[in-house]
């Protein structure tokens, strides 16, 4: 109907031409399909009806023309073109042999044609068929939206776009196109704009006759294309674009087979969309199930409302979640809670966790009267909180307020990057989970406040019961500690005084001594610190520089017996390392109970392996701190042990621990302002970090221990009851040049001391022991400074500490010596009153 094509051409050098429009003369048109006749041109060069081709046939050398009509049905369906290169003359019987031969032709070429269309209509069919059970088996509207988009093309040879249609925003939306494909306002555009104003389908022949044309056709690369509406009843759910690259590319029946196709994308798509919010509802019900059984099981606030943004942000898509509390006093919310998802915007907008803002004049104070504050568009809107949000990239915002009783207790911020992100079930779902959301947090802050009470009254019982035990113990060792002192006293004086005093000591004796002094002065402070365990140390207590590296190594040797030789008795071998770091900064400090601490930690680490194993002294500073670290390979401490092994008499070593080591520990590192760690874990060791805060010393400790004081020679009397202890005090002070006269009991004390008076020999110092019977050391100093106050006096007692801090000592006393005496510490007190700069 369109014109003659040459389906297929012979010419005499061999060449086929094949699929060419070829023009004919109206004239011969007529013979042909009007009159269904044979045409015969004796000489092609001279007959005009043919001369439209006058190329091909001199090129061609053709010279004489047969034209045979293909009739079937008594309708030309073509033409048997015949050419000769010479000339010939067609006789009746050839013409009728070809029209006979064209006959068959004929009825082949339809039969052909016949079997393509029914061919075709297989294809159609089938590609229908794949088309009906991909949209029956589609999952959600996107998915629709592509099986339409990928088999549509299999129909026609053609490429297909699905639009669907946002009534809220009146724009068409493309889920499913190529990428290249931008967003633009495509419901403003011709045809587009038909489809969503009349619901009906449009055919655009070619898409260059539109207003704006080219526009399109590069954009969907069509020459033609229809619009088919997906609509169900009066509601227009989007546009299917089928596109063809020709103009004109669409026949009716095409037409009518995307209409029927779009009825069938439209109700799957209604299908999804109906499945899809039935799972949104069960969804927010599972959402809310979930809440509320959170809510149930955790009672910590914070964990609360974190499960409940986890939730919001994992399952509605929320980018930005946070509680506010409201303190109705100072009329200001405060942020107590972010989302996790919420922290690159955080970043972004500043408004850290603990973030106070004032109500007045805000958005804040709208939501706290009960009203849901729904923000579609952050970007159109001035108020500078506002204006935040959006530059830090979301787009839309909802304020829920968290009210009990009519009574607002804070506030549920949500945000999404997009705008209108909220539509209004979405709104009405979060605002009842507000209320749950409300309820919970009243519910969990009753039964915070409750917990608190309770472990508050806990809390003071266990310490209350914790001080009267420590109390005990105090007095316990009170009880013992002058014995214990007193016994002491010759061990630690005689020691002092041989490493002072006797030069030809061998290296060998000189080691013994100092260690024999070590632990004499250790034991000591032990029954002091037990004694005073409960109480802090005392500020005139001197601090002196202590050297951690040198300290270790005495601490090996003072513990070797324990990891070493009793070990290798059992055929147990545990090998000591250590690792000091060279030049480590000195700490302020008191010697004593820093060893005392170090060698509690090597104990509890030989105790710790039994079969044997490591045990590591590491020593670091780092930064403002000097660390010391105790490692052993041992069995390690399970969860309960390591909470609970800072507590006073907690033990895991049965009858044989007292559990008090780690607890002095921890006593002498709260004295010396330090910090204790402690990393352990079952079956793999245990690793106790000590940490002092480092200090620069005047001084060396070696240097402040052999460091002397000039004092003048003074007249000393000593009164005490032990002969061990005058004979001690007697010659360390000879030893410093003073002289010294000693006297058995205040009585007697008292008579020396009034004797030398009448002899004009009065003492410059007297130095008594407080216990002692018949007249103790209070009536002694009392006397004393009644016949002669300008006589210094100094009492010597095992109980100093204690006298010091509950407030006992006597006005008459001008300061107090702890039993056993120290040298250093005796000359640090009489420098006090008699140095020569004084």
């Amino acid at each position: 109907e369109k014109g003659m094509r040459l389906f297929a051409m012979r010419l005499p050098n061999g060449t086929i031409i094949e699929e060419e429009a070829f023009t004919l003369a109206d004239s011969l048109l007529h013979w042909f399909v009007d009159r269904q006749e044979p045409v015969i041109i004796y000489d092609l060069t001279r007959d005009p009806r043919l001369q439209m081709h006058h190329d091909l046939i001199r090129d061609n050398k053709l010279s004489s023309y047969l034209g045979v009509p293909l009739v079937v049905q008594d309708k030309t369906i073509g033409v048997l073109h015949l050419l000769t290169t010479h000339p010939k003359f067609f006789s009746t019987e050839d013409v009728d042999f070809f029209r006979t031969l064209a006959g068959q032709a004929a009825i082949a070429l339809e039969n052909a044609r016949l079997f393509h269309m029914v061919n075709e209509e297989a294809k159609l069919n089938s590609a229908l068929l794949r088309l009906e059970m991909a949209l029956s088996e589609a999952n959600g509207v996107q998915n629709v939206c592509e099986s339409a988009t990928e088999l549509i093309p299999q129909l026609f040879h053609v490429h297909c776009y699905i639009f669907l249609w946002d009534a809220d925003r009146g724009r068409l939306i493309p889920p499913c196109v190529p990428s290249e494909l931008p967003d633009l306002p495509y419901e403003k555009y011709g045809g587009f704009a038909d489809v969503i104003r009349s619901r009906e389908t449009v055919v655009v022949k070619k898409v260059t006759d539109l207003p704006c044309g080219d526009k399109i056709a590069s954009l969907i690369e069509a020459g033609s294309f229809v619009l088919a509406p997906l609509s169900i009843g009066d509601e227009l759910l989007g546009v299917a674009c089928v596109c063809c690259s020709e103009p004109e590319g669409f026949s009716e029946s095409d037409i009518g087979v995307i209409e029927k196709v779009a009825r069938r994308i439209s109700q799957a798509i209604a299908r999804e969309r109906a499945r899809e919010r039935v799972q949104i509802q069960l969804s927010r019900l599972t959402i809310l199930n979930r809440i509320v059984r959170s809510m149930l099981e955790l009672h910590d606030l914070k964990s609360i409302l974190q499960t409940m943004l986890g939730y919001l942000e994992g399952s509605l898509n929320i980018e930005y979640g946070c509680v506010l509390f409201y303190d109705e006093t100072s009329d200001t919310v405060e942020l107590n809670t972010i989302g996790s998802k919420a922290q690159p915007i955080v970043e972004k907008l500043g408004f850290e966790e603990g973030r106070v803002f004032h109500v007045e004049n805000t958005v804040f104070r709208s939501a706290l009267r009960g009203e849901v504050i729904h923000t579609p568009d952050l970007t159109k809107l001035e108020d500078a909180c506002y204006r935040k949000f959006s530059e830090a990239g979301l787009g839309s915002m909802l304020i829920i307020p968290l009210m009990t009783s009519d009574k607002a207790i804070g506030l549920l911020a949500l945000a999404r990057r997009e705008v209108n992100a909220f539509d209004e079930s979405e709104v009405e779902f979060l605002r009842q989970l507000g209320e749950y959301v409300a309820l919970a947090v009243y519910q969990t802050k009753l039964h915070l406040d409750l917990e608190s009470a309770y472990e508050e009254l806990r809390q003071a019982q266990e310490a209350m019961m914790q001080q009267e035990r420590l109390k005990a113990l105090g007095q316990m060792a009170s009880g013992i500690a002058h014995d214990i002192n007193n016994a002491l006293a010759p061990v630690i004086g005689f020691a002092d005084i041989m490493l002072r005093n006797e030069p030809n000591l061998s290296d060998t004796a000189r080691q013994y001594l100092r260690i024999i002094k070590t632990a004499g002065e250790d034991i000591v402070n032990i029954v002091s610190r037990m004694r005073e365990f409960y109480r802090s140390r005392d500020e005139r207590e001197p601090l002196l520089p202590v050297d951690l590296n040198r300290m270790a190594e005495q601490v090996i040797d003072l513990t070797r017996p324990r990891w070493r030789d009793m070990p290798q008795e059992r055929g147990i071998v545990i090998e000591m390392k250590l690792d000091l770091q060279k030049g480590l900064p000195y700490i302020m400090g008191i010697e004593s109970e820093i060893r005392e601490a170090m060698t509690n930690l090597v104990i509890n680490a030989v105790d710790a392996m039994p079969e044997g194993g490591r045990i590591t002294i590491r020593t670091r500073s780092i930064d403002d701190s000097v660390l010391v670290e105790v490692s052993d390979t041992g069995m390690g401490m399970d969860d309960e042990t390591r909470r609970r092994c800072l507590e006073p008499f907690y033990s895991t070593k049965g009858e044989q621990g007292t559990g008090l080591g780690l607890a002095m520990v921890y006593g002498t590192m709260q004295r010396h302002e330090g910090e204790i760690e402690i990393e352990s874990e079952l079956g793999k060791g245990t690793t106790i970090r000590l940490i002092f805060p480092a200090h620069r010393a005047d001084a060396t400790p070696q240097e402040a221990e052999e460091r002397g004081v000039n004092i003048r020679p003074l007249r000393i009397l000593v009164i005490d009851d032990e002969p061990l202890l005058r004979r001690l005090m007697k010659d360390m002070l000879e030893g410093e040049g003073h002289t010294v006269e000693v006297a058995d009991g205040g009585e007697e004390g008292l008579n020396a001391f009034r004797a030398a008076i009448e002899r004009r020999e009065p003492f410059d110092l007297v130095i008594t022991d407080l216990g002692m019977p018949y007249v103790d050391g209070r009536a002694v100093a009392r006397t004393v400074k009644d016949e002669s106050p300008e006589t210094t006096v100094i009492m010597m007692t095992g109980w100093g500490a204690r006298m010091r801090a509950e407030g006992e000592m006597p006005i008459e006393v001008d300061a107090v010596l702890n039993k056993p005496p120290r040298l250093a510490v005796i000359q640090e007190t009489l420098a006090r009153f008699f140095s020569e700069q004084r």
